[in-house]
């Protein structure tokens, strides 16, 4: 019997605001870009990954992020292919997303400062 293993862990910067959409069976889904930058100062390269979440974490993705939202994410890495109208292959990276925490606040990132909101308690 072999072991496998495919575990995705990444912490970096959204390059865009997620898009929430909904599949063909209602379940909602959200695409994040997220950029990861390595190597040494002068350096540097960044690399951008396509990363999916499904259910709430889709949906409080939507609701909560924006683009330059700093957060890790835990998945596993999935490819896609397809061929285009011109008969072209195409192989495409993607991390599905199980786990995802938010590195930067909400109200750090919309300007307002903890303590702004009336909690009941």
């Amino acid at each position: 019997m072999s072991i496998t293993l495919n575990e995705v862990l990444l912490v970096g910067g959204l390059g865009r605001d997620p898009e929430l959409k909904t599949s063909g069976k209602g379940g909602a889904y959200c695409n994040l870009a997220l950029a990861t930058t390595d190597g040494k100062k002068g350096h540097e390269k960044t690399n951008w990954h396509k990363v999916t979440l499904f259910g709430a974490n889709a949906q409080n993705a939507a609701k909560y992020l924006k683009k330059g939202s700093q957060v890790f994410i835990k998945g596993i890495l999935t490819y896609n292919d397809w061929t285009d109208r011109q008969g072209q292959k195409h192989r495409e990276a993607e991390v599905v997303a199980f786990q995802i925490i938010y590195l930067t606040s909400p109200q750090a990132e919309s300007g307002r400062q903890p303590g702004d909101d009336d909690f009941p308690y």
